[in-house]
Parts: C-alpha cells; sequence; structure tokens
C-alpha cells in the first residue's frame, strides 16, 4: 500500500487509465471490431486493408410498400442473404460486395419476394457511401454501402508488466 500523499495519487492515475482504456504517456489501445483477431501492427505501420462494410437495403415495391434490411460488418467478397419480412411475405436479398478502390465498388445483388425471384442477380458499379439503385418489374432496391475505416492494433509491451517498466 503506498504510504505517502503522491504515491496514492499516482497509483489512482494508473488505475484510471487502466481501467478507462487510455494508455500511459499518450498510447492508446485501438480494437477492431471488424477484425477481432487481427495482429498487432508497431506504432505507425500501414493499417491493414478494408474488410468490412456496413449495408443499408431499401426495398421499394410498386405499392408503396417499403423495407428496409441492415447489415453491419458485412465481410466484403463473400456472399450474403439479407432477409426480412412484410405481411407474413419473406424478402430476401443476395449480394457480394467487393471493393475496386478507395470508394469504388462492384456489387452483385439479387432480389427475391416470397421465394420467386424478382430481380436476377447482376453486377453493378457502385461508389461508398451513396445510394446506388437496382430496379426490377415492380420494385426499386437502394443499396448504401459504407466500407469500414482500416485500423491498426498497437503492439504492446511483452512480459508480464503492463506498463512496460515505465516505473523502474
Amino acid at each position: 500500500m503506498p504510504k505517502t500523499l503522491g504515491q496514492r495519487t499516482l497509483l489512482a492515475t494508473i488505475t484510471a487509465a487502466c481501467i478507462g482504456g487510455l494508455g500511459v504517456a499518450g498510447h492508446g489501445s485501438i480494437a477492431n471490431a471488424a477484425e477481432p483477431d487481427a495482429q498487432p501492427v508497431e506504432p505507425g505501420a500501414e493499417a491493414e486493408t478494408v474488410s468490412a462494410a456496413d449495408v443499408r437495403i431499401k426495398i421499394v415495391q410498386a405499392d408503396g410498400v417499403e423495407l428496409v434490411l441492415t447489415e453491419a460488418a458485412l465481410v466484403l467478397g463473400s456472399d450474403v442473404a439479407l432477409v426480412g419480412s412484410h405481411d407474413g411475405t419473406e424478402h430476401r436479398v443476395s449480394m457480394r460486395v467487393d471493393l475496386k478502390g478507395t470508394d469504388k465498388l462492384r456489387l452483385k445483388v439479387g432480389y427475391a419476394r416470397g421465394g420467386a425471384e424478382v430481380i436476377k442477380a447482376q453486377s453493378v458499379n457502385a461508389r461508398a457511401k451513396h445510394a446506388t439503385e437496382v430496379s426490377g418489374p415492380d420494385v426499386v432496391l437502394s443499396v448504401l454501402v459504407t466500407p469500414h475505416k482500416p485500423r491498426a492494433r498497437i503492439a504492446l509491451p511483452g512480459g508480464t508488466d503492463p506498463l512496460g517498466g515505465l516505473f523502474e
């Protein structure tokens, strides 16, 4: 137990910094939610490439019915299906999102309502953070893709000392 007021203040500051997620001497810990198993990188190293995106699809039918489907952290380059229902009818959007530059995307989108294919899967070019419309006979899909920003994980000092010998 610290004996002086200065030692107690220092201990309280270090404890608050550790509990609050702050690092010592201005270094923070950045977690990457999209890639929880990402390897740590040295501070100042290049960040990893984008590997996930948030997707929002607005389905507007000819009779005015609207349905919104969302997907957080959709893995880029994989085929997925977003499913929703309205008045007992299943709405399924199959899609794939590929990144083709800093803000250019290639989408493959298909739509089925009640098990019947309404829009056959088709590829379209899109821009990140801009709505892209895909039309069918009696439906319009508005697709908005927001890629996650790349985040690097900061390498922590090795050993059992969580402060890395800072106060030795």
